[in-house]
């Protein structure tokens, strides 16, 4: 057999091994210099001194060098093998653009972002460390140094807002139509046959859609990360707010029913992957506002007469009775705070702060109407008639800030970074 064939019998791999297996050997019986001559020649190439402890790491850098490149060579293989078909051109294509902006975090930050209004529905969301704004006429996406990523024309009369590590969700409240968006255009987007009541994301980008059905008043809509149906719950409730644990596994879906004249609310916790309810928690006399994953075994049940934190195997963790009526909630960090009003006549409200059990970790009382609250890492942050007030959540000392008095909305990025949301423009507040 000529040795063209024999050469044709040898595998990728082997030819691999068989290429490096003198250095192999060299390493293992850790001689790494055979001659003097080969020790001065190694010493003059990677040194220019004649030190054999400074050729001998280099050589050994050296090594790691190749052995790194080959793991990269096989990690990519791997990759293609493995991953092939969530690989394209368009994903890998905007990862590097994204990157690019990452480098500009550095940079100082502006004194306004700017985008069309006076508008009365517009939204706004935090988004990859930056801003979000959508209205019936554009949607912008802002870095945080104020570089507009994205600004394209609205097709949403009502729009609302979700947000995950990736991707932003758009969708019209009592219509049919949803759209996701990364930085930069629209990715994907979908019209269903039934009006969208809600929808929401979660942080790997998988994402949940109610809506009607034929047969059913409900039908709760999964999917993941690429965009693809992986679960659908129907329900002869009508399904009031949902939400999803972090890694798009598990569903909450919190609904209500009458039930011989009285008002009961369920929460129905669902694997998506097995498509089946994992438990639930039912509540009588009451009405559901909101439910949230603070983490993925702990999901905050917010109703008009309490809080109760609930495990995904539907065990009570934490249960709160309001002492008055419930005005304004956030939820954030895996913590959650609720806004009560004391008081009509005095304008008094309360803000109460509690941790992923369900716990009181924080009251404190302020004066004034509350047009939007925000939870920061150690600090709530209430929008107040010309001015933003800073409560601090270890302390309970107050700080304030005056902004323009058609402040509507405030977001807050890092835990800590506040922004006011005025109808054409957006600011960075200091309390310093």
């Amino acid at each position: 057999m000529s040795r063209k064939g024999k050469n044709s019998d040898v595998s990728f791999l082997g030819r691999v091994l068989i290429f490096f297996r003198p250095l192999w050997t060299k390493i293992k019986k850790k001689r790494i210099f055979h001659t003097a001559i080969e020790k001065q020649k190694t010493l003059a190439l990677y040194t220019g001194t004649d030190s054999v402890e400074e050729s001998k790491l280099s050589y050994g850098f050296g090594v790691a060098r190749i052995i790194c490149i080959i793991l990269l060579v096989l990690l990519l293989l791997i990759t293609v093998l493995f991953g092939g078909s969530r690989i394209s051109y368009e994903k890998m294509y905007y990862m590097f653009k994204d990157i690019s902006y990452i480098r500009s975090f550095g940079e100082s930050t502006p004194s306004s972002l700017s985008y069309a209004g006076p508008i009365q529905n517009q939204v706004f969301s935090s988004f990859k460390g930056g801003l979000a704004v959508a209205s019936d006429s554009e949607i912008k996406t802002f870095t945080s140094t104020g570089r507009v990523t994205m600004s394209i024309g609205s097709e949403f009369t009502n729009p609302k807002l979700s947000s995950s590590n990736g991707y932003l969700l758009v969708y019209d409240q009592g219509s049919n139509s949803y759209a996701i968006y990364n930085s930069f255009i629209c990715v994907h987007s979908e019209k269903l046959e039934f009006p969208i009541s809600f929808a929401c994301m979660a942080e790997n980008g998988s994402f949940l859609v109610v809506t009607g059905a034929q047969r059913y008043d409900s039908m709760v809509k999964v999917y993941n990360s690429d965009f693809e149906l992986v679960s659908e719950y129907s329900k002869n409730d009508r399904v009031i707010s949902a939400s999803l644990s972090s890694d798009g596994r598990y569903a909450a879906v919190l609904s209500i029913a009458v039930q011989q004249g009285e008002s009961v609310v369920s929460l129905n916790v669902i694997d998506c992957k097995k498509n089946e309810v994992v438990s639930k928690t039912v509540w009588g006399g009451s009405m559901p506002y909101r439910c949230d994953f603070l983490t993925d075994d702990r999901i905050a049940v917010i109703l008009d007469d309490r809080v109760s934190v609930i495990d995904r195997d539907g065990r009570t963790k934490g249960d709160y009775i309001f002492p008055s009526s419930l005005e304004r909630i956030d939820v954030s960090n895996e913590k959650f705070a609720l806004l009560f009003a004391e008081s009509d006549l005095l304008n008094k409200k309360t803000v109460s702060v509690f941790d992923k059990e369900g716990r009181l970790t924080f009251s404190d009382t302020t004066q004034g109407n509350v047009r939007d609250m925000k939870l920061g890492e150690d600090s709530v942050y209430l929008l107040q008639s010309g001015r933003v007030t800073r409560i601090s959540t270890l302390t309970g000392s107050e700080s304030s800030c005056s902004v323009e008095s058609d402040a509507r909305a405030l977001v807050v990025f890092f835990g800590e970074a506040v922004v006011v949301c005025t109808q054409s423009a957006a600011r960075y507040i200091s309390f310093d």
